[in-house]
Protein backbone atom coordinates (compact mmCIF):
# COMPACT_ATOMS: atom_id res chain seq x y z
CA UNK A 1 0.00 0.00 0.00
CA UNK A 2 1.41 3.62 -1.05
CA UNK A 3 2.07 6.25 1.59
CA UNK A 4 -1.26 8.31 0.89
CA UNK A 5 -3.24 5.27 1.33
CA UNK A 6 -1.31 4.13 4.56
CA UNK A 7 -2.21 7.60 5.55
CA UNK A 8 -5.59 7.92 4.44
CA UNK A 9 -6.71 4.35 6.26
CA UNK A 10 -5.32 5.37 9.47
CA UNK A 11 -6.79 8.23 9.64
CA UNK A 12 -10.10 6.03 9.28
CA UNK A 13 -8.55 3.77 12.16
CA UNK A 14 -8.44 6.12 14.59
CA UNK A 15 -11.56 7.56 14.10
CA UNK A 16 -13.60 3.87 13.71
CA UNK A 17 -11.91 3.08 17.12
CA UNK A 18 -12.70 6.16 18.96
CA UNK A 19 -16.45 5.48 17.77
CA UNK A 20 -16.08 1.59 18.62
CA UNK A 21 -14.34 2.11 22.25
CA UNK A 22 -17.53 4.96 22.65
CA UNK A 23 -20.30 2.66 22.12
CA UNK A 24 -18.75 -0.46 24.32
CA UNK A 25 -18.20 2.18 26.95
CA UNK A 26 -22.09 3.32 26.92
CA UNK A 27 -23.30 -0.29 26.61
CA UNK A 28 -20.66 -1.42 29.76
CA UNK A 29 -21.99 1.20 31.87
CA UNK A 30 -25.76 0.73 30.67
CA UNK A 31 -24.72 -3.26 31.85
CA UNK A 32 -23.48 -2.49 34.96
CA UNK A 33 -26.85 0.22 35.90
CA UNK A 34 -29.34 -2.70 35.17
CA UNK A 35 -29.41 -4.81 37.70
CA UNK A 36 -28.88 -1.98 40.04
CA UNK A 37 -32.28 -0.39 38.98
CA UNK A 38 -33.66 -4.20 38.97
CA UNK A 39 -32.80 -4.62 42.46
CA UNK A 40 -34.80 -1.68 43.10
CA UNK A 41 -37.60 -2.77 41.00
CA UNK A 42 -37.84 -6.05 42.01
CA UNK A 43 -36.56 -7.52 44.99
CA UNK A 44 -36.35 -5.07 48.12
CA UNK A 45 -39.65 -4.19 46.48
CA UNK A 46 -41.06 -7.26 46.66
CA UNK A 47 -39.97 -7.46 50.16
CA UNK A 48 -41.39 -4.18 51.42
CA UNK A 49 -44.99 -5.23 49.93
CA UNK A 50 -44.37 -8.64 52.23
CA UNK A 51 -43.64 -6.31 55.07
CA UNK A 52 -46.77 -4.28 54.31
CA UNK A 53 -49.14 -7.09 54.42
CA UNK A 54 -47.51 -8.82 57.49
CA UNK A 55 -47.95 -5.64 59.25
CA UNK A 56 -51.86 -5.39 58.22
CA UNK A 57 -52.24 -8.96 59.29
CA UNK A 58 -50.63 -8.02 62.50
CA UNK A 59 -53.40 -4.98 62.81
CA UNK A 60 -56.30 -7.45 61.78
CA UNK A 61 -55.43 -10.18 64.17
CA UNK A 62 -58.73 -9.37 66.21
CA UNK A 63 -61.34 -8.82 63.76
CA UNK A 64 -60.87 -11.26 60.64
CA UNK A 65 -60.18 -14.67 61.00
CA UNK A 66 -57.50 -15.20 58.11
CA UNK A 67 -55.65 -13.18 59.48
CA UNK A 68 -53.21 -15.01 60.58
CA UNK A 69 -52.37 -17.30 57.56
CA UNK A 70 -51.81 -14.36 55.26
CA UNK A 71 -49.24 -13.02 57.42
CA UNK A 72 -47.83 -16.26 57.06
CA UNK A 73 -48.06 -16.15 53.18
CA UNK A 74 -46.67 -13.01 53.79
CA UNK A 75 -43.99 -14.49 55.72
CA UNK A 76 -43.14 -16.73 53.19
CA UNK A 77 -42.52 -14.26 50.37
CA UNK A 78 -40.44 -12.32 52.50
CA UNK A 79 -38.14 -15.31 53.31
CA UNK A 80 -37.58 -15.80 50.00
CA UNK A 81 -36.46 -13.28 48.81
CA UNK A 82 -33.83 -12.19 51.56
CA UNK A 83 -31.39 -9.52 49.88
CA UNK A 84 -29.55 -8.58 53.07
CA UNK A 85 -27.79 -10.24 55.20
CA UNK A 86 -29.94 -8.02 58.72
CA UNK A 87 -32.63 -9.37 57.41
CA UNK A 88 -32.54 -12.91 58.46
CA UNK A 89 -32.34 -12.01 62.05
CA UNK A 90 -35.62 -10.20 61.94
CA UNK A 91 -37.29 -12.75 59.78
CA UNK A 92 -36.45 -15.60 62.44
CA UNK A 93 -38.04 -12.92 65.12
CA UNK A 94 -40.81 -13.00 62.90
CA UNK A 95 -40.75 -16.75 62.54
CA UNK A 96 -40.82 -17.59 65.97
CA UNK A 97 -42.76 -15.30 67.50
CA UNK A 98 -45.82 -14.59 65.15
CA UNK A 99 -47.45 -17.75 66.74
CA UNK A 100 -47.52 -15.86 70.30
CA UNK A 101 -48.52 -12.50 68.74
CA UNK A 102 -51.34 -13.49 67.35
CA UNK A 103 -52.31 -15.35 70.36
CA UNK A 104 -52.61 -12.24 72.27
CA UNK A 105 -49.06 -12.00 74.06
CA UNK A 106 -48.61 -8.41 74.14
CA UNK A 107 -44.57 -8.76 74.52
CA UNK A 108 -44.75 -11.03 71.49
CA UNK A 109 -46.71 -8.75 69.47
CA UNK A 110 -44.46 -5.69 70.31
CA UNK A 111 -41.43 -7.45 69.07
CA UNK A 112 -42.75 -8.81 65.77
CA UNK A 113 -44.08 -5.12 65.11
CA UNK A 114 -40.82 -3.87 65.58
CA UNK A 115 -39.33 -6.69 63.71
CA UNK A 116 -41.43 -5.37 60.77
CA UNK A 117 -40.09 -1.70 61.16
CA UNK A 118 -36.65 -3.05 60.99
CA UNK A 119 -37.60 -5.05 58.29
CA UNK A 120 -38.85 -2.61 56.14
CA UNK A 121 -35.92 0.03 57.44
CA UNK A 122 -33.30 -2.76 56.01
CA UNK A 123 -35.29 -2.51 52.82
CA UNK A 124 -35.38 0.73 52.02
CA UNK A 125 -31.78 1.45 53.02
CA UNK A 126 -31.02 -0.96 50.49
CA UNK A 127 -33.08 0.87 48.04
CA UNK A 128 -31.13 3.76 48.67
CA UNK A 129 -28.02 2.71 48.68
CA UNK A 130 -29.30 0.88 45.03
CA UNK A 131 -30.18 3.82 43.76
CA UNK A 132 -27.06 5.95 44.80
CA UNK A 133 -25.18 3.14 42.81
CA UNK A 134 -27.19 3.59 39.37
CA UNK A 135 -27.06 7.49 40.10
CA UNK A 136 -23.05 7.13 40.32
CA UNK A 137 -23.05 5.00 37.57
CA UNK A 138 -25.23 7.29 35.65
CA UNK A 139 -23.17 10.06 36.32
CA UNK A 140 -19.90 8.26 35.23
CA UNK A 141 -21.25 6.90 32.14
CA UNK A 142 -21.79 10.12 31.38
CA UNK A 143 -18.88 11.21 32.00
CA UNK A 144 -16.57 8.88 29.97
CA UNK A 145 -18.81 8.89 27.40
CA UNK A 146 -18.44 12.53 27.20
CA UNK A 147 -14.49 12.16 27.59
CA UNK A 148 -14.63 9.62 24.62
CA UNK A 149 -16.83 12.33 22.77
CA UNK A 150 -14.43 15.07 23.09
CA UNK A 151 -11.85 12.27 22.20
CA UNK A 152 -13.42 11.57 18.99
CA UNK A 153 -13.91 15.09 18.30
CA UNK A 154 -10.21 16.03 19.01
CA UNK A 155 -8.98 12.99 16.96
CA UNK A 156 -11.06 14.20 13.88
CA UNK A 157 -9.46 17.84 13.69
CA UNK A 158 -6.65 16.57 14.32
CA UNK A 159 -7.21 14.20 11.35
CA UNK A 160 -8.67 16.43 8.87
CA UNK A 161 -5.89 18.92 9.90
CA UNK A 162 -3.45 16.28 9.11
CA UNK A 163 -4.96 15.63 5.79
CA UNK A 164 -5.26 18.74 4.49
CA UNK A 165 -1.68 19.76 5.91
CA UNK A 166 -0.04 16.46 4.19
CA UNK A 167 -2.49 15.59 1.29
CA UNK A 168 -4.69 18.89 0.37
CA UNK A 169 -2.22 21.61 0.66
CA UNK A 170 0.54 20.22 -1.32
CA UNK A 171 -2.59 19.13 -3.81
CA UNK A 172 -3.37 22.61 -3.76
CA UNK A 173 0.48 24.04 -4.69
CA UNK A 174 0.52 21.86 -7.49
CA UNK A 175 -2.57 22.77 -9.02
CA UNK A 176 -1.59 26.46 -9.00
CA UNK A 177 1.77 26.04 -10.00
CA UNK A 178 0.59 24.13 -13.20
CA UNK A 179 -2.42 26.92 -13.75
CA UNK A 180 0.36 29.80 -13.56
CA UNK A 181 2.60 27.85 -15.98
CA UNK A 182 -0.29 27.53 -18.18
CA UNK A 183 -0.85 31.31 -17.84
CA UNK A 184 2.67 31.90 -18.93
CA UNK A 185 4.00 32.15 -14.93
CA UNK A 186 6.96 30.14 -15.59
CA UNK A 187 9.07 30.86 -12.68
CA UNK A 188 7.02 29.22 -9.90
CA UNK A 189 7.92 25.62 -8.68
CA UNK A 190 6.34 23.37 -6.21
CA UNK A 191 8.13 23.04 -2.81
CA UNK A 192 9.52 19.58 -1.91
CA UNK A 193 7.88 19.08 1.95
CA UNK A 194 6.08 15.70 1.74
CA UNK A 195 7.90 12.15 1.04
CA UNK A 196 6.75 9.22 -0.60
CA UNK A 197 4.44 9.56 -3.68
CA UNK A 198 3.48 13.19 -3.42
CA UNK A 199 6.79 14.17 -3.34
CA UNK A 200 7.94 12.28 -5.69
CA UNK A 201 4.96 13.93 -7.66
CA UNK A 202 6.18 17.13 -7.01
CA UNK A 203 9.68 16.56 -7.59
CA UNK A 204 8.73 15.18 -11.31
CA UNK A 205 6.64 18.17 -12.07
CA UNK A 206 9.32 20.32 -10.88
CA UNK A 207 11.60 18.43 -13.21
CA UNK A 208 8.85 18.62 -16.04
CA UNK A 209 8.93 22.44 -15.80
CA UNK A 210 12.85 23.04 -16.25
CA UNK A 211 12.82 20.90 -19.56
CA UNK A 212 10.56 22.98 -20.60
CA UNK A 213 11.55 25.96 -19.57
CA UNK A 214 15.09 24.67 -20.96
CA UNK A 215 13.42 23.69 -24.42
CA UNK A 216 11.61 27.27 -25.38
CA UNK A 217 13.55 28.93 -27.85
CA UNK A 218 15.77 32.10 -26.77
CA UNK A 219 15.40 35.28 -28.34
CA UNK A 220 18.58 36.53 -29.88
CA UNK A 221 17.96 38.56 -32.57
CA UNK A 222 15.36 40.73 -31.20
CA UNK A 223 15.61 44.19 -30.96
CA UNK A 224 16.11 45.30 -27.44
CA UNK A 225 13.08 47.13 -28.01
CA UNK A 226 10.73 45.01 -28.09
CA UNK A 227 11.54 43.70 -24.16
CA UNK A 228 8.27 44.93 -23.67
CA UNK A 229 6.61 42.52 -25.88
CA UNK A 230 8.63 39.56 -24.15
CA UNK A 231 7.54 40.64 -20.74
CA UNK A 232 3.67 40.72 -21.51
CA UNK A 233 4.37 37.58 -23.58
CA UNK A 234 4.17 34.53 -20.65
CA UNK A 235 0.96 36.44 -19.63
CA UNK A 236 -0.82 35.56 -22.59
CA UNK A 237 -3.42 33.07 -22.69
CA UNK A 238 -3.79 32.74 -26.79
CA UNK A 239 -0.81 31.02 -28.36
CA UNK A 240 1.42 33.53 -29.05
CA UNK A 241 5.01 33.44 -30.95
CA UNK A 242 7.80 35.64 -31.55
CA UNK A 243 9.81 34.76 -34.72
CA UNK A 244 12.92 35.93 -36.68
CA UNK A 245 13.21 36.88 -40.73
CA UNK A 246 13.98 33.35 -41.39
CA UNK A 247 10.71 31.81 -40.10
CA UNK A 248 12.59 30.40 -36.56
CA UNK A 249 10.96 30.52 -33.18
CA UNK A 250 12.66 32.84 -30.98
CA UNK A 251 10.13 32.46 -28.01
CA UNK A 252 6.53 31.52 -27.37
CA UNK A 253 4.30 31.14 -24.47
CA UNK A 254 2.60 27.87 -23.16
CA UNK A 255 -0.19 27.83 -25.17
CA UNK A 256 2.18 28.64 -28.48
CA UNK A 257 4.98 25.56 -27.37
CA UNK A 258 1.65 22.93 -26.72
CA UNK A 259 0.61 23.92 -30.28
CA UNK A 260 3.57 23.02 -31.55
CA UNK A 261 4.17 19.89 -29.74
CA UNK A 262 0.53 19.27 -30.91
CA UNK A 263 0.89 20.26 -34.65
CA UNK A 264 3.97 18.84 -36.26
CA UNK A 265 3.41 21.45 -39.43
CA UNK A 266 2.78 24.08 -38.00
CA UNK A 267 6.48 25.21 -37.16
CA UNK A 268 6.76 25.30 -41.24
CA UNK A 269 3.49 27.52 -41.37
CA UNK A 270 4.77 29.94 -39.00
CA UNK A 271 7.76 30.52 -41.29
CA UNK A 272 5.76 31.03 -44.40
CA UNK A 273 3.44 33.50 -42.54
CA UNK A 274 6.64 35.72 -41.65
CA UNK A 275 7.59 35.66 -45.42
CA UNK A 276 4.16 36.34 -46.44
CA UNK A 277 2.86 38.42 -43.85
CA UNK A 278 -0.70 36.97 -42.70
CA UNK A 279 -1.44 33.38 -41.09
CA UNK A 280 -4.88 31.75 -41.36
CA UNK A 281 -6.81 32.36 -38.05
CA UNK A 282 -3.82 34.17 -36.35
CA UNK A 283 -2.56 37.96 -36.22
CA UNK A 284 0.63 38.88 -37.71
CA UNK A 285 2.51 41.55 -36.54
CA UNK A 286 5.76 42.99 -38.11
CA UNK A 287 8.50 43.51 -36.18
CA UNK A 288 12.57 44.53 -36.74
CA UNK A 289 13.95 41.58 -37.70
CA UNK A 290 10.72 38.92 -37.89
CA UNK A 291 7.17 38.84 -36.92
CA UNK A 292 4.70 38.37 -33.46
CA UNK A 293 2.02 36.16 -34.67
CA UNK A 294 -0.90 35.95 -31.97
CA UNK A 295 -3.47 32.89 -32.85
CA UNK A 296 -7.26 34.68 -32.17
Amino acid sequence: MNTVGRQVLRTLAVLVVLQVLTSFVGAWLLGRMTPAVERILVENERSLEAVERMALALADAKHVAEARSRFVAALEIAEGNVTEEEERVELRALRDRHEAAFAGDRRAHDRVAEALSRLGRINRDAMERSNQEAQRLGLAGAWVVALFGVIGLLGSVIAVVRTRRRLVAPLRVLADVVTDHARGGSHRRCPRTEGGELGEVLGNVNELLDRIERAKPKLESIDPREESLLRLLDAREEATWILDASGSVKAANAAALDALATEPELRARLAEAVAAGSFEGAKVTAVRGGALIERA
